[in-house]
């Protein structure tokens, strides 16, 4: 469309679109052109995983709407049971913690 503006990586790999009306998305991808983080201007943010094979394994937006996924060695996929979502939500939520630099000390109180 006229008046569309896209920029691209240096691998030729679509980054940034503004459309005219001044609607824009950002893309982070990773070396396979998977979209790993995703974000645009109404604020709305997604973070993805995927395994070597390129397939989906988890997926979070600013939401809160998270999923996970795991596969056979047929390349089929498996449903995960509520309990290992919850578990996958937790180590997650464990590493994102532990990854910050500074850490009140309310936050380490168990309630």
């Amino acid at each position: 469309m006229s008046g569309d503006i896209d920029k691209h990586d240096d691998r030729g790999r679509l980054i940034y679109h503004k459309s005219p009306d001044g609607f824009e998305v950002w893309w982070e991808r990773d070396e396979n052109d998977n979209v790993i983080y995703g974000k645009n201007s109404n604020g709305y943010e997604i973070w993805q995983e995927f395994d070597e094979k390129n397939r989906k394994i988890y997926y979070k937006d600013c939401y809160g709407v998270e999923g996970a996924w795991r596969y056979n060695k047929n390349g089929r996929e498996i449903k995960l049971t509520e309990r290992e979502l919850e578990e996958i939500k937790f180590r997650r939520q464990e590493q994102e913690f532990l990854s910050r630099e500074e850490v009140s000390r309310f936050e380490l109180v168990e309630l």
